[in-house]
Order: C-alpha cells, then sequence, then structure tokens
C-alpha cells in the first residue's frame, strides 16, 4: 500500500497571500466615496510617551506615493497613514485638509503648495503627519 504525504503549503506563500488580501481590503475599505482615505498595509503603533510634536508651515517639495504615502516638506518627511495610540487603543488617520477645512486626497496636493503640518516625531526621528493642511496664505 502506498502512503500519500501530506503537503503543507510553503509558509512564504501564505505570506503573499495575506499581504495581497490586505491591499484589496484597504483599497475596498478606501473607495467608498471617502476621498480622504488613504489605504495602509499596516497600522503603525505609536507611544504617546516617546514622541514629540512638530508643527511647520512650509512647501511641498516631493510626493511619494506608495504604503504609505508621505510627503517631503521642509526637507522633512511625513508619512500619510494610519496609526495607532497604544494608551488608548484608537486609530487615527492623517487628515489631509483643503484651505477650507474640507477633507482633501493626497491627489489634491502639489509639490511648490505651501501647507502647515502637524505631526508626531517619533524617537527613529520618523514623522507621522496628524494633519495636513492647505494654507490659506499660500497664494
Amino acid at each position: 500500500m502506498k502512503t500519500q504525504k501530506t503537503r503543507i503549503p510553503c509558509p512564504w506563500a501564505l505570506f503573499v497571500f495575506a499581504v495581497m488580501l490586505m491591499v484589496a481590503l484597504s483599497a475596498v475599505n478606501g473607495s467608498a466615496g471617502d476621498t480622504g482615505s488613504i489605504p495602509s498595509l499596516f497600522t503603525m503603533a505609536i507611544d504617546p510617551d516617546e514622541v514629540q510634536p512638530v508643527r511647520f508651515n512650509a512647501t511641498i517639495m516631493e510626493i511619494k506615493p506608495g504604503f504609505p504615502p508621505a510627503l517631503v516638506v521642509a526637507e522633512e518627511t511625513i508619512w500619510v497613514t494610519t496609526y495607532r495610540d497604544k494608551n488608548l487603543q484608537e486609530t487615527l488617520q492623517t487628515k489631509l485638509l483643503s484651505k477650507r477645512g474640507k477633507t482633501i486626497s493626497i491627489d489634491d496636493l502639489e509639490i511648490d503648495q505651501r501647507v502647515i503640518v502637524d505631526g508626531l516625531r517619533l524617537p527613529d526621528d520618523t514623522i507621522v503627519g496628524q494633519q495636513i493642511q492647505i494654507d490659506s496664505q499660500g497664494d
């Protein structure tokens, strides 16, 4: 009698499948008419005791698409992403706002546009944007 081997899927194949599923779900969740939603593969966990608030008003030097997308403002890279406060277990998302305070998408921003950035500087010097608004005084 011949015995059959049970085939176990490659761990990398499972990982790739999981990542593809997360990308698909984030795209679906972000497409329901919410122009300000930002697809994100992973939610960054932030410890509020280890961050420093930052605020500056400068022009956008570069827009970096990707997961997560980012803006270069005042020679600082600002991540536009979903993040979680470790203490509150609250999930937050970078808000992108027009001059009048309406929610916009990253596609509405332009290089050389003046913005006001409120964010959190992490211990590794990364900045996560809390709110980025087009400066009404910029024109």
